[in-house]
């Protein structure tokens, strides 16, 4: 399992969970419930009714608390069991609960901590250059392995080929080639990061690279856990994805999008998927009978791959615990068309 511990993974869309119903959600091979309480407040908790295993998440809500579709076994949002019908109202209610998760609300999403060495959260989720503008969300299911869709962001080669009069692209008719540009590619990699910026060819490395608060012309960023920053600026283009890995051949996507520039900061919740994500997922989706089964003998790879592959080997060596807690960084430099 590609789940890399003691981070935040999206819950949810703050405003897909209500307070009338509860609302099932899965996290790498683990199944949690989330709900909100009388006052609103967002809990989690594990997926499962102490008394017979049933999901909690197939019962209602009930005075703040959430009830078993059962037996009606009742708990609080801290998993503490509250009331069994079964016992009556002159009995007193055994010590009972179920496990309950660190759960934060933050830019318009329900987040949960995944624990590994760090039973307590050590941070809280940042979400970066979100500061401002009319942005849109959108949740899906990829049947892909999580880190072709990390790299798949990181990919500048394929846009022009994947995304037919969505990126900039000269190709008239289906199955032309389209007009490639070459540019020099600058990779900084770091023990949490990978940045991709392309440069006019020829032209100087830049002393300082963008960053999501200074995107300047715009930039490709992996961050961990799982996210991609893909910011066009000169595109007008925001986009941040947060993946949650489900099993070896499945993702969950919470996608979000600029869509306009204002001085207040507003989510919007869209159902559906956008063209461009449909293009990348269809794509990636195909690929999935190679992934996994001794991808070395099956993929080779060309210099434009730098960055993908950078991305592969840091949360490999993170999960392989052989990552190093220093900051250092390295650069990759390569020219390439795209």
């Amino acid at each position: 399992m590609m789940l890399i511990k003691d981070q935040w993974y999206v819950a949810c869309p703050s405003s897909q969970l209500s307070d009338t119903e509860p609302t099932a959600i899965q996290i790498g091979s683990d199944f949690y419930v989330a709900f909100r309480d009388h006052k609103h407040e967002a809990h989690i908790l594990l997926d499962r009714c102490c008394h017979r295993g049933v999901k909690l998440s197939l019962g209602n809500l009930r005075n703040g608390c959430i009830a078993c579709g059962y037996h009606g076994w009742e708990y609080n949002g801290n998993g503490k069991l509250v009331s069994v019908p079964s016992l009556g109202a002159e009995s007193s209610v055994p010590g009972y609960s179920v496990p309950s998760f660190p759960t934060i609300e933050k830019y318009q999403y329900v987040w949960i901590w995944v624990a590994g060495e760090q039973a307590e959260p050590n941070h809280e989720p940042v979400l970066r250059g979100v500061d401002s503008g009319s942005w849109i969300q959108q949740s899906a299911i990829w049947n892909t392995h999580v880190m072709p869709a990390v790299e798949n962001q990181l990919d500048v080669a394929h846009t022009a080929f994947a995304h037919p009069g969505i990126y900039p692209t000269h190709r008239t008719s289906p199955g032309e080639i389209p007009t490639l540009r070459k540019a020099d590619y600058i990779c900084e990699i770091d023990h949490k990061s990978v940045l991709v910026v392309g440069t006019p060819v020829g032209s100087d490395i830049p002393d300082v690279l963008p960053t999501p608060e200074h995107p300047g012309s715009g930039f490709g960023l992996f961050e961990l856990p799982y996210r991609n920053y893909v910011f066009l600026e000169n595109e007008g283009v925001r986009a941040i994805y947060n993946w949650v890995p489900l099993s070896a051949s499945s993702c969950r996507l919470e996608f979000l999008m600029r869509s306009k520039e204002s001085d207040a900061l507003v989510f919007n919740f869209q159902h559906g998927e956008l063209e461009l994500l449909s293009q990348d997922r269809i794509l990636l989706e195909s690929a999935q009978h190679w992934f996994g089964q001794g991808i070395e003998t099956y993929e080779k790879s060309v210099l434009p791959d730098g960055a993908p592959l950078a991305a592969r080997k840091l949360v490999k060596s993170l999960l392989d615990g052989s990552v190093c807690g220093h900051e250092e960084k390295r650069r990759i430099t390569y020219s390439a068309f795209a």
